[in-house]
């Protein structure tokens, strides 16, 4: 399979403004092998988005669909079947010990009861969470916000990741061309905020060193 990045991306990139990796000393061999490490790096988020895109599409949740529904529902459900028990067992003695003539009233009555427990542990665990969801191109925002920070030493400001910008142009190139190939959607504002979370970790890990 013939990958979506080449040495040609690798090249653009250079003259859009990707930097070299920071406080290297350059000797003989080291641009190419800054090169083959970037590439590596387009290549398996190459593979990674087509990947997701292709199982999620633009923020499905595939499989997962319809998840926390059912945990809240789950409850009301052990609620029924509770309350359907209790009916069975408050049916006339006689028909009730026929249900039950090797304990098998005594053996449901512990089963269902532990259910209902754990429906109820399950929802409280789950809170107000929603369906999870993946959106493919934001994950490879990321992962392009984190190669650039393996490079400069550490993720570009929101104001750097802007059309004008060497972290910008470069960012869109990648991000474009998994469009054009894949397909999927990011807002613009999506990048700055990504890029502002990203840098607010960063500058929190700098100031956690310092104490």
């Amino acid at each position: 399979m013939t990958a979506l990045f080449t040495n040609k991306d690798v090249a653009h990139l250079r003259k859009l403004g990707w930097p070299l990796r920071i406080n290297q000393i350059q000797v003989l061999g080291d641009l190419h092998l800054n090169d083959a490490r970037l590439l590596e790096g387009l290549v398996e988020m190459g593979v990674f988005y087509k990947h997701m895109q292709e199982k999620y599409g633009q923020g499905g949740s595939g499989e997962y669909t319809g998840l926390m529904s059912d945990i809240r529902d789950g409850v009301s459900d052990g609620t029924k079947l509770l309350k359907a028990f209790h009916a069975l067992e408050d049916r006339h003695t006689v028909v009730a010990s026929l249900y039950d003539a090797n304990d098998e009233l005594t053996a449901l009555r512990t089963a269902v009861t532990a259910l209902v427990a754990t429906t109820i542990n399950v929802k409280k665990r789950a809170g107000s969470r929603h369906d999870p969801k993946f959106y493919p191109l934001q994950i490879a925002a990321k992962r392009l916000i984190e190669l650039w920070a393996y490079d400069t030493g550490a993720p570009p400001t929101p104001v750097h990741s802007t059309k004008s910008r060497p972290a910008g142009k470069c960012f869109r190139h990648v991000l474009n061309k998994l469009q054009e190939a894949y397909g999927g959607e990011l807002a613009e504002s999506v990048l700055e905020k990504l890029c502002k979370k990203a840098r607010a970790k960063y500058n929190l890990e700098k100031r956690t060193q310092k104490l």
